[in-house]
């Protein structure tokens, strides 16, 4: 007998809702859609808690698609009781003038992803207001996605341009699994389980490969993260490249540089680059490499116009190498050579990655994501 499952709730006062509303649900999954629950009544008695406590849980229940209350009729087991609950959380400067194509990319294949797996997809923007209330407390999240959390309405959380590490934390804290995508790879977070992030290290790589394929004997880096820098230094010595410090920028710390800080950065970035090289269009002669990789496109797509402004000639004075998107026209305009991540390959990890852990079986983290096949890519 389905009432046979059901166990008087003995949580203290605070948690009985949410301890009724988990009984219902495991109930509601194991009679499976279609099947009609017991009574009102019958299940107020078997749980111990009140009709009021109970028609509030039902509620919550029927909001989340995984109950129907039909008046005179009964209670019924929705379609929606086996279906996984998806939030993806976009930072706020997703859609900002000069961002990147990728957020608007990724959140396209999460679509289709949640659609072709049968996956409740919701999803959230830190805008208007970073900080929300839940419990009385104030919280590093809007309002929607606090109340969304409160209210038990989500099975899992995709995490993509995080605003900070302190809402991350929050985030992780909330009892469900929480996904990440985002470069960085040091400190407490990048210790968590559920990051997915681009595989630099290979980008690098293929980077530097690249700009030997077309002639160059030397190499440079302009990098988004700090720890770029080893990366390129390590890629260098395995093919017997000589690498100039002179030559290497990247940020002064290992976290990534805040996205409103991000234009003044890589302007200062591309002129202390020229500078250290002693370029000057009208003088010669001039320290530059032969090539020069730039890891992250929307950085890429304010430099090259930086570097251009001083009168380098892109292409020829300097070959250059950057991270892209595939399916972007960021940097379609200029003579470069790319290294290119199919957004919907992290679409893909990310929801891979989330199911995994919704499962109860986590996979390795970081994940890292491999960059597209070279063929597929133009060259200079």
């Amino acid at each position: 007998m389905p009432l046979d499952t059901l166990q008087p709730i003995s949580s203290p006062p605070r948690r009985k809702q949410p301890a009724v509303v988990e009984a219902l649900l495991g109930l509601a999954q194991r009679l499976g859609p279609g099947a009609k629950l017991p009574t009102a009544r019958e299940l107020s008695k078997r749980l111990g808690v009140t009709g009021a406590t109970l028609t509030r849980c039902l509620e919550q229940l029927e909001a989340r698609g995984v109950l129907r209350c039909l008046q005179g009729s009964g209670i019924y087991v929705e379609a929606g009781v086996h279906q996984k609950r998806v939030a993806l959380v976009f930072g706020r400067n997703i859609f900002s003038a000069g961002s990147s194509a990728f957020g608007s990319l990724v959140l396209k294949h999460c679509i289709d992803r949640a659609s072709e797996h049968n996956e409740r997809f919701s999803f959230f923007l830190d805008t208007p207001a970073f900080h929300g209330v839940m419990n009385g407390s104030d919280v590093p999240a809007h309002q929607d996605l606090s109340d969304a959390l409160n209210q038990g309405k989500l099975d899992g959380v995709i995490l993509v341009a995080r605003n900070s590490v302190e809402q991350e934390v929050w985030l992780r804290s909330q009892g469900i699994p929480v996904v990440t995508a985002g470069g960085v790879r040091r400190g407490a977070i990048a210790n968590n389980p559920g990051i997915v992030c681009f595989d630099y290290q290979e980008l690098i790589r293929q980077g530097v490969d690249r700009l030997r394929g077309a002639g160059c004997r030397t190499v440079g880096l302009i990098g988004a993260l700090r720890e770029h820098e080893e990366m390129l230094r390590n890629a260098l010595q395995a093919r017997g490249i000589p690498a100039k410090e002179k030559w290497i920028i990247s940020p002064p710390t290992d976290e990534p540089i805040p996205a409103e800080d991000l234009p003044a950065y890589n302007a200062a970035a591309a002129k202390q680059f020229l500078a250290q090289c002693g370029w000057s269009a009208r003088s010669t002669p001039s320290d530059l490499p032969d090539g020069l990789l730039l890891t992250d496109d929307l950085m890429a797509n304010s430099i090259l116009p930086a570097l251009a402004g001083q009168g380098l000639r892109i292409g020829q004075d300097l070959k250059i190498c950057s991270h892209a998107n595939k399916g972007s026209e960021t940097l379609a305009e200029w003579d470069i050579l790319r290294v290119e991540f199919d957004p919907a390959d992290m679409a893909t990890a990310l929801f891979d990655v989330l199911e995994a852990a919704m499962a109860g079986t986590p996979l390795p983290s970081p994940y890292l994501i491999g960059p597209v096949a070279e063929s597929s890519l133009a060259t200079v």
